[in-house]
């Protein structure tokens, strides 16, 4: 037993250096992938504000133009001039004022009459908006970049319209106090830019967003390069570090964890094996002709003080590797054995199943310690079944080992039954070779039943094959009474499953049989 706790342990410098690099690994995915996520999400959010603060300055820009427009005369006289130059001096945004009439001449600035005939692509535009407004760019001397000035349209109900020169800068400076210094936009009419700080050309992009304005045919990009991500995770190195060092040790403090568990687990079951602490649960084998328990099953259940209510494959799967299945299937023929002792006219009739693993018939104690049971419990002659599990194919030198202990336990009065057969490794040599005498047909197959046409011709071969044999079959699994009829006319003799009864404790399994023999 020692010797399998120790494989539990393994090597503590290759346990340290996998969960050093492990942490390592995660930790950078995190950061990487954290970082990642944040960028790309604040890139999403940053874009929705520095679009709405683009949106609220347009529409500035179309509420000054409207009230610039509002009375102003129709001539270019004195008045109006006076009127434009007024307006001009007050504006936040806009340097000269034009008015057009409906042939989109522009027939009056701030300096005096013009005639000047409005671009035909630009009166396409403001008809085709739905607030009649766009912008176009020219050159001027507003700032340095390409196009210095734009021009803001707006065309009143009446016809009459206005245009409104400003810089670039006084959409910039919005659009600057939304976004970080490391974020990189671009403004555009059509092909033609109106504002940008765009990086150089073939820059790496990490991320990109674009909107449309619509009724000013103005299109914003805003773009996040590669570079400030790689910036940034220069800058949580320390955060990695915390995070690796984090992981690392909760790896570690889970391994020990882990350790002492599955240690603890190991030194309550076996003491739960010599104190006999683990309960035995019955679950009936019921006949499809009478209704009557003809056999029981014996089943474990264990509830461990340290570790609560512990799976019966746990307890095998534990008991397998550290040597202790043998005692926990002598402890539960043992306790068989009282069960008899202690009722015996209830059960006279009634025989029971228990699991014995394929490792334990091949010790050579086996028989040995069945015999002496069976002096011990002369009740279990004849009532006891031993459950052969399909965990595992036999070897040629196996199997004929295997045979010799069976024909051995045969003599002894103990009656065999192969478990869960079609799921393991029972072949119909080895069937042929030793005759069982039941054979369980596995759950998951009555499980299927209903699912498809094939699984009842092979639930009917299976009872042909075990006739053949003199075997008795039982269906192991049945929950429905959907199941229970296409099963009855199959030819199976015994049912197992919650259809009839749950596994029940030793008392309500006595009071199930009772009732029924009632």
């Amino acid at each position: 037993m020692f010797t399998n706790i120790k494989l539990l342990f393994i090597n503590r410098k290759k346990i340290t250096a996998i969960y050093f690099i492990a942490s390592l690994a995660l930790s950078l995915i995190i950061a990487f992938a954290g970082l990642y996520l944040y960028l790309i999400d604040d890139l999403n959010t940053k874009s929705k504000l520095a679009e709405t603060a683009l949106q609220d300055k347009m529409d500035t820009v179309h509420e000054e133009l409207q009230s610039t427009l509002y009375n102003t005369p129709l001539s270019c006289s004195e008045e109006s001039m006076k009127h434009l130059r007024a307006k001009t001096f007050t504006s936040p945004i806009f340097k000269r004022f034009g008015l057009f009439d409906k042939e989109y001449k522009i027939y009056c600035t701030n300096s005096g009459p013009q005639n000047i005939q409005i671009f035909s692509s630009i009166e396409e535009r403001i008809k085709e908006s739905q607030n009649n407004t766009t912008v176009s760019l020219i050159s001027g001397t507003y700032n340095k970049l390409g196009y210095q000035a734009f021009i803001a349209y707006y065309q009143s109900k009446s016809g009459l319209g206005i245009s409104g020169l400003a810089s670039p800068t006084s959409l910039s400076r919005e659009i600057d106090y939304v976004l970080p210094p490391y974020y990189s936009y671009r403004l555009t009419l059509g092909k033609l830019t109106l504002v940008s700080n765009r990086l150089p050309a073939n820059t790496p992009l990490l991320g990109r967003t674009q909107a449309s304005l619509d009724d000013w045919a103005m299109t914003f990009s805003i773009y996040l390069p590669t570079g400030f991500y790689w910036h940034s995770i220069n800058n949580l190195i320390p955060y990695i570090t915390i995070i690796w060092l984090l992981i690392f040790i909760t790896l570690c403090l889970t391994h020990l964890g882990f350790q002492r568990y599955h240690q603890s687990l190991i030194y309550g079951l076996k003491e739960a094996i010599e104190t006999g602490s683990i309960e035995i649960y019955y679950q009936p084998l019921v006949s499809l002709k009478d209704k009557q328990a003809h056999g029981l099953e014996a089943l474990i259940r264990w509830d461990s003080p340290h570790h609560g209510r512990v799976s019966p494959p746990t307890i095998i799967e534990t008991s397998r590797r550290f040597n202790l299945l043998n005692d926990l299937t002598w402890m539960v023929i043992k306790k068989v054995g009282d069960f008899y002792r202690e009722n015996p006219n209830l059960l006279k009739d009634i025989s029971t199943a228990v699991n014995i693993d394929r490792l334990t018939l091949l010790d050579s104690s086996c028989t040995s310690k069945l015999t002496g049971i069976l002096k011990e419990y002369p009740e279990l002659k004849g009532k006891l079944f031993l459950e052969v599990t399909e965990t595992y194919a036999l070897t040629d030198e196996e199997l004929p080992l295997m045979i010799s202990t069976l024909s051995e336990i045969k003599k002894l009065g103990i009656r065999l039954s192969v478990d869960d057969f079609g799921t393991g490794y029972s072949g119909l040599d080895f069937l042929r070779r030793f005759p069982f005498d039941t054979l369980k047909i596995d759950r998951i197959f009555i499980a299927n039943l209903q699912e498809d046409a094939f699984t009842p011709q092979v639930v009917t071969s299976v009872v042909s094959l075990a006739k053949e044999l003199n075997m008795t079959v039982v269906a192991e699994g049945v929950e429905r009474q959907e199941q229970l009829d296409i099963i009855e006319p199959l030819g199976v003799q015994l049912i197992q499953g919650y259809y009839f009864s749950a596994p029940l404790p030793e008392k309500k399994a006595l009071k199930w049989i009772k009732e029924r023999q009632e």
